[in-house]
């Protein structure tokens, strides 16, 4: 046996931090990711240059354990123009075994707005195609739920 371990000092703290680790581990239940869907992407109707959009999503809480929200961030682009970004802490908590709604309204940013109406000036559409992405922190010992959903956007009411 090598020298260092010969104290009983030594042993015993060896032993207590294996122990430790060993508790430490079986506190962690597996985690099963959410599964969250967007089920709505739409124009809201508004009189401002910046339009508003409504994005709907269904969160399933497959685990045990209520799935606490912290934070949600999403991204949108339009036929390949950034237009919206943001961030919600106001989520609701999706209890064990079951499942919720969160409802997200965002204005697009100028720019990204400008850029795309001056697009939509030179082609005549009635779909568009968006891109939404989304970034879930449901703990810090768990990793985000990172979502992308692409889809069409009618321009017809």
């Amino acid at each position: 046996m090598p020298t260092v371990l010969r104290s009983p000092i030594l042993k015993i703290t060896v032993l207590l931090l294996t122990v430790l680790l060993t508790a430490c581990a079986s506190l962690m239940p597996s985690f099963e990711q959410p599964t969250v869907t967007v089920t709505a992407f739409r124009l809201l109707p508004s009189s401002q240059l910046n339009p508003s959009f409504a994005i709907d999503l269904h969160i399933v809480n497959s685990n045990a354990t209520a799935l606490d929200v912290r934070g949600l961030a999403y991204w949108a682009s339009i036929e390949g123009h950034r237009i919206f970004s943001g961030v919600s802490n106001n989520l609701p908590v999706i209890e064990g075994y079951g499942e919720g709604d969160v409802s997200l309204v965002a204005a697009t940013n100028l720019l990204g707005g400008l850029s795309l109406m001056a697009d939509l000036m030179n082609r005549n559409r009635e779909n568009l195609a968006y891109k939404i992405e989304l970034k879930i922190d449901v703990g810090q010992f768990t990793p985000a739920i990172r979502i992308e959903h692409r889809g069409k956007l009618s321009l017809r009411p």
